[in-house]
């Protein structure tokens, strides 16, 4: 995931003090944990070859790398905003 305001911004502070949380893509939950910073060359090969032209050209350097984790029995952290 683009990291794109920096280790400041509220959702990734909010997930590494979580340490995990739900994202929902494409009307599908997806509990994930372990957040780790990666750099543009370890994350690019993850996306498709025009959002990995569009994020070089922005300048995204930094990426959040999240791994699955299915937590039974956790409340819910709602990430459904933007910095």
């Amino acid at each position: 995931m683009p990291l794109t305001f920096g280790e400041a911004a509220g959702w990734y502070r909010n997930i590494g003090a979580a340490g995990w949380c739900v994202i929902t893509w494409r009307g599908a939950d997806h509990t994930v944990a372990s957040p780790v910073i990666v750099d543009r060359a370890t994350a690019l090969p993850a996306f498709p070859r025009y959002e990995r032209l569009a994020l070089r050209a922005i300048g995204i350097n930094e990426f959040v790398w999240l791994h699955d984790a299915p937590v039974h029995g956790r409340p819910r952290l709602d990430l459904t905003f933007c910095d």
